[in-house]
This record gives C-alpha cells, sequence and structure tokens, in this order.
C-alpha cells in the first residue's frame, strides 16, 4: 500500500482513520498495548462530532466519530461537506481491555490514552503510528507517523481537524 493511501486509510478507518508529539506519544511498534477501562474509553467523547480537516496542501476532507454504544465509536468519511452518504466507514472498538481500530488486514492498538490525547501503534499489516490531541477552539490534531524503511526515510503527515455545524 503507497503512503498516500495508507494516509486515506488511515484517516477513513481511524480518523475514520492525531498531539504534542513526543517519542513517548509516537505509538511505535514497540509499545505494548494499553490496557483500557470503560471510563478510560468514555474519555474519547471529545471526538464525537462531525469535523472537517485539512491535508497539508489545503484540501478540504470530512469526516464523523460518534458513540455507537459504550465499547464503540462509529467513523465515517465524507466525499464533501454535504456529508451525504459515507464513502467510508470504520470503528474504534474497547474490546477486552484493549482499544482498537482497523479490520482483518490492517490494525492499530491503543498505547496511551487520557482526557486530552490517544496514540495508536501499529498491531498489523501497517508500519505508520498515529495520535489525535485535542486542541484549541473544540478542534483537535492528528498526526500520523511513518518509520524509515529501505526505501523512503521517516516521515509525518499533520491534519488538523475543526467542528463543523450538521
Amino acid at each position: 500500500m503507497t503512503r498516500r493511501r495508507l494516509v486515506d486509510a488511515g484517516l477513513a478507518v481511524v480518523l475514520t482513520c492525531s498531539a504534542c508529539h513526543s517519542h513517548e506519544a509516537d505509538g511505535e511498534a514497540s509499545k505494548s498495548p494499553l490496557a483500557v477501562s470503560p471510563a478510560d474509553f468514555r474519555q474519547l467523547g471529545w471526538i464525537e462530532g462531525r469535523w472537517v480537516g485539512h491535508a497539508p496542501d489545503g484540501r478540504p476532507f470530512y469526516e464523523e466519530y460518534r458513540f455507537t454504544d459504550d465499547s464503540t465509536i462509529g467513523t465515517w468519511s465524507y466525499a464533501d461537506s454535504t456529508a451525504g452518504t459515507p464513502v467510508d466507514s470504520g470503528a474504534i472498538r474497547l474490546r477486552a481491555g484493549q482499544v482498537t481500530s482497523g479490520n482483518d488486514m490492517v490494525a492499530w492498538v491503543v498505547t496511551a490514552l487520557d482526557a486530552n490525547r490517544v496514540a495508536f501503534a501499529p498491531q498489523r499489516g501497517v508500519r505508520n503510528s498515529f495520535s489525535w490531541e485535542r486542541g484549541a477552539q473544540g478542534g483537535w490534531v492528528a498526526r500520523l507517523h511513518w518509520p524509515a524503511d529501505g526505501r523512503q526515510p521517516a516521515g509525518d503527515v499533520v491534519y488538523h481537524m475543526e467542528p463543523r455545524s450538521r
């Protein structure tokens, strides 16, 4: 999968697939999954809502996050600001004390979580990590990180998410 497709997949699956970025929060593959309680999971309530993000090239994208029950956050991506039919959907799930996002082929696991930040590390099928951090004026920041490999140097992409009205 190309880096661009991983960015899109990471946003579509996990943003519908973020953070003061530090080594501790970067969600590297060596990080252990965090034990998460239902009360811990509810700390992600700030992510609920409809969002407009801005890619590094300035192109907007549209997402929605909503608790569908006490252990699942549904995620949806939309082609435009009308937020009609979703072009992609996913979920962030609390199961057996771990929070994951992804599917049978690719998945990330939460390695850090508090009231203002969450970090995800690769679990299977991917190499990138990402984090989300609550920001000023109701927005948040998504940071995606790729480690260096034999073909490409390490890299980061930052997305700024702003609330949008329904």
